[in-house]
């Protein structure tokens, strides 16, 4: 099957870096590209849709540049924890220091993280990895949802039901939601296409 879209994971380092838990392994990596995978094909199915994808992990440039396509590309760091996250707090304002995952429009381009301390196992983290791949492609990276039609952000951009469709795209982010008709309907046409991704934290 054609890749007609990618996703890469690119794990923190140092402090930040999640394998210093202890428990996320390579096992973890696996799961959660196997949990992706599935939700993939359920796209796929409740879309009549038949999109081919691409999941990549700490890819270094040299990797990036023999894969890597602006148009279908996305990157999803995975951190330790909220306190290691790379979005400045003039963004998120000190909020959701117990978040499961959050996504940031930065001078670069758009930047996705989710947190592995506290939102295991790994298939949880997976769907949360979803979520924020929906946030990535939908409302903070793109304009299909707007995120203006409420000041509350629970209610805004996709987690406006009517507008995300609830299922994965539900706040607060559990990370066992279903994936609706319209999740899958709005990501099967938004997957493939071009989101500017920043690149200023990626492994040189």
């Amino acid at each position: 099957m054609a890749s007609d879209f990618q996703i890469y994971f690119q794990c923190g380092t140092g402090f930040a870096a999640p394998k210093g838990l202890g428990y996320f392994k390579l096992a973890s990596m696996e799961t959660m590209n196997e949990t992706l995978q599935k939700l993939f094909r359920e796209v796929n199915k409740q879309a009549n849709t038949s999109l081919g994808w691409m999941i990549a992990w700490d890819l270094t440039a040299a990797e990036r540049k023999l894969n890597w396509a602006d148009k279908g590309a996305s990157v999803i760091h995975v951190l330790r924890s909220p306190s290691y996250s790379l979005i400045p707090s003039s963004i998120t304002n000190g909020s959701g220091g117990d978040a499961a995952g959050r996504t940031a429009t930065l001078d670069d381009g758009v930047l996705s993280e989710i947190y592995v301390e506290d939102n295991m196992p790994a298939d949880k983290l997976a769907h949360i990895a979803f979520h924020e791949l929906m946030h990535n492609r939908l409302d903070v990276g793109a304009t299909v949802i707007p995120l203006d039609q409420s000041k509350d952000p629970k209610l805004a951009g996709i987690h406006d039901v009517a507008l995300g469709g609830g299922g994965l795209a539900a706040t607060p982010t559990t990370g066992y939601g279903n994936l609706t008709a319209k999740n899958a309907s709005l990501m099967a046409r938004n997957l493939v296409t071009t989101v500017k991704q920043s690149s200023k934290y990626l492994y040189k």
